[in-house]
């Protein structure tokens, strides 16, 4: 195995690639949000807190990320 510090070039690579996959997972994650508008009250709902989820876990991978950095 090797060893994988941040001050290698690799690994400043593979942080930056996550960083960039997602913000393209919090653009995706604002497009859905927006094609749910005019849903029945109940599927809103439901959409609105797996969305909720899903931004949660983005934001916790990406405080993750900003660490190993």
């Amino acid at each position: 195995m090797t060893d994988a510090r941040p001050d290698t070039p690799d690994l400043r690579h593979a942080l930056l690639d996550i960083e960039d996959r997602l913000a393209r997972l919090e653009e995706l994650l604002h497009l859905i949000a927006m094609a749910g508008e005019g849903l029945d009250p109940p599927h809103a709902a439901a959409l609105a807190r797996g969305l909720q989820l899903a931004q949660d876990q983005a934001s916790g991978i990406r405080k993750a990320v900003m660490r190993l950095a």
